[in-house]
């Protein structure tokens, strides 16, 4: 009998970041779409088969750029008399 050798989530993720997969608009859609549909319905989203989908998907879809932070707000003259 052959042993089932399972490969660690870390692993893994090393693995998947050295493949370069050419894929067309319409397969990248289809991944995409069930990757989150996996992570979305998985009842345990901490474990670590969960964690390597959403590093998976980011590298997929990366999250767009936060816009800076708003600088604080300044009170007026009225306001700080009413402190």
């Amino acid at each position: 009998m052959q042993e089932e050798r399972v490969c660690s989530p870390l692993l893994w993720i090393a693995y998947i970041r050295c493949m370069h997969l050419e894929l067309t608009d319409e397969q990248t859609e289809a991944l995409i779409r069930e990757l989150s549909h996996t992570i979305d319905g998985d009842r345990y989203p901490l474990s670590p088969r969960i964690v390597a989908l959403r590093e998976i998907l980011g590298m997929l879809r990366p999250e767009p750029e936060r816009p800076d932070p708003l600088p604080p707000r300044q009170l007026r003259a009225a306001e700080q008399g009413a402190i």
